[in-house]
């Protein structure tokens, strides 16, 4: 059970960075708007983080004979899903630390653009700015940054792992 669990984490853990770092160098410079880039992440998350029901029913049809409980089903997506999550959480730190070291600088910039075209009344568009400002440890802190990564793709992975669960559980 153990390999399986980290083949499935590697390969979804091996998507999700693949395809950010492509993203992330395309993007940059193709001039991707961050509502783009923010929805292909979003995207890729969840496609990666299907490898979750693949390795459950590997598990159920190969090691298990083709019978999984509820739990048992749930126990193993959920195990995948912690590797995935370690896995982009290392990364994010990586990226905000050597792979790109302005980065954050980059997205606080993205944002307030974002701000800036936005229906906002001029008003709610300098609230929004200064609550930025008045935030910048989230800039700054990669550890912070790779820690709400990693809670990011596990939540979604949770999502992915109980339906998983529940399609795949045969008594």
């Amino acid at each position: 059970m153990r390999n399986l669990i980290m083949k499935y984490g590697l390969i979804a853990g091996g998507i999700m960075v693949g395809l950010f770092l492509a993203t992330h160098f395309i993007g940059d410079a193709n001039g991707m708007s961050y509502n783009v880039a923010q929805n292909l992440g979003t995207i890729t998350m969840i496609v990666a983080l299907l490898t979750i029901f693949v390795g459950v029913k590997d598990y159920r049809d190969n090691l298990k004979s083709g019978k999984i409980t509820f739990w048992n089903a749930l126990k193993t997506g959920l195990l995948i899903n912690a590797i995935a999550s370690l896995i982009f959480g290392i990364y994010t730190i990586l990226l905000f630390k050597v792979i790109d070291p302005q980065y954050g600088d980059k997205l606080k910039t993205k944002y307030v653009e974002g701000i800036k075209s936005s229906d906002m009344s001029q008003e709610q568009m300098d609230a929004a700015i200064a609550s930025l400002n008045n935030v910048p440890e989230i800039y700054e802190n990669v550890f912070l940054q790779g820690s709400i990564m990693f809670v990011t793709v596990f939540a979604i992975g949770i999502i992915i792992s109980l339906i998983s669960s529940f399609i795949l559980k045969k008594a």
